[in-house]
C-alpha cells in the first residue's frame, strides 16, 4: 500500500466520458508499469456507476475521482491535475482513456523515466502507436488482449506525441492536450532527447518507451466515441475518422507481456 503521506515517482491523469467498462483495465495496467496515483476527472452526465467501480481505489487513497461536469473540459482538468499533482508525484502522465503507456526493454515505468531526470527537462514527448479495430465489431472483454493490429511505425499519424510531464515544471495554461508549455529554463525531449517543440514529432521512436493508442478500439466502441464528443473542443466526430484510423497492417501484442499478470488482477478485488 502507497504511504499517502510520501512523494510518489509517477502519476497518472485522465478525463473520461462513458468509458466506464474501461476503468479497470487502465488502472491496473498503469499499476502494473509502475504508476503510483492517479487523478480522474469524471466527466460522466451519470457518475453512479463509475463512482461505484472507482470507489475501492479511492478507498486506498491512491487515486482521486474528481467529478468534472461539462462540455469540452479537457484543458481545465489537465490544468487542475498539473495543480494537484505536483507536491506528489515527480512525473506525470497525461493520457486519455483509449492510451496505454508502458516502457520498452523493461518492465519499470520509473527505471525507464530515471533516464530523464534531467534538470533542464520538464516533460517527455512520447510517440502513440496507433491501433486499429482488428475487424471486430462488437466491445471486447480487454482491450490489450483484443486489438493487436496497428498501423505502420512510420504512419504520419504516429507522430503525434502525448506528454509525461514534471507537473513543478510545466504551464497550467494551454491550448494542445499533446504538448505542454514548460515553464523558462526547461524543455520537452523525446526519448532519444532530442528538443520536442511540437505536438507532432516527425522523429518516430518507439525504441525506449510508448503509447498504444487503441484509438477504434470496435466499431460499437467507437460508436460511443462519436456520441461523447470531443474532450478538448466538444466536436463531433464521425464515421470517416473511423476509416481512415483503422489499420490493421502490422501485428503487434507488445502489451500483451502484461497480460497474464492483468488478468489476475481483475479477476479479484482491488487490493492496494
Amino acid at each position: 500500500m502507497i504511504d499517502n503521506e510520501r512523494k510518489s515517482y509517477i502519476g497518472a491523469c485522465a478525463i473520461f466520458k462513458h468509458e466506464t467498462p474501461f476503468l479497470r483495465e487502465w488502472i491496473e495496467f498503469h499499476r502494473i508499469v509502475g504508476v503510483e496515483r492517479f487523478w480522474m476527472f469524471n466527466n460522466d452526465d451519470d457518475t453512479s456507476e463509475s463512482d461505484r467501480v472507482l470507489a475501492p481505489y479511492m478507498g486506498y487513497g491512491f487515486l482521486k475521482n474528481i467529478h468534472w461536469p461539462g462540455r469540452a473540459k479537457q484543458f481545465s482538468a489537465y490544468a487542475k491535475a498539473f495543480e494537484l499533482s505536483a507536491i506528489w508525484v515527480e512525473w506525470l502522465a497525461v493520457l486519455d482513456m483509449d492510451e496505454f503507456l508502458f516502457p520498452v526493454g523493461t518492465d519499470s515505468l520509473q527505471m525507464r523515466l530515471r533516464e530523464y531526470d534531467n534538470p533542464k527537462i520538464g516533460a517527455l514527448a512520447v510517440n502513440w502507436q496507433v491501433f486499429g479495430s482488428s475487424g471486430i465489431q462488437q466491445r471486447q472483454p480487454l482491450v490489450i488482449d483484443a486489438f493487436k493490429r496497428r498501423a505502420d511505425e512510420r504512419w504520419a499519424i504516429n507522430g503525434h506525441v502525448k506528454s509525461v510531464v514534471r507537473p513543478s515544471r510545466v504551464l497550467g495554461g494551454m491550448r494542445d492536450p499533446h504538448l505542454f508549455s514548460c515553464k523558462p529554463g526547461f524543455i520537452t525531449v523525446n526519448e532519444n532527447g532530442k528538443t520536442v517543440i511540437s505536438p507532432k514529432d516527425n522523429e518516430v521512436s518507439v525504441r525506449k518507451i510508448r503509447i498504444n493508442h487503441y484509438f477504434t478500439r470496435s466499431r460499437e466502441d467507437f460508436g460511443v466515441k462519436i456520441k461523447r464528443g470531443r474532450a478538448d473542443t466538444g466536436t463531433m466526430r464521425n464515421q470517416s475518422i473511423f476509416s481512415s484510423h483503422d489499420r490493421n497492417e502490422v501485428y503487434d501484442d507488445s502489451a500483451c507481456r502484461f497480460l497474464p499478470l492483468l488478468k489476475e488482477r481483475l479477476s479479484h478485488e482491488v487490493v492496494a
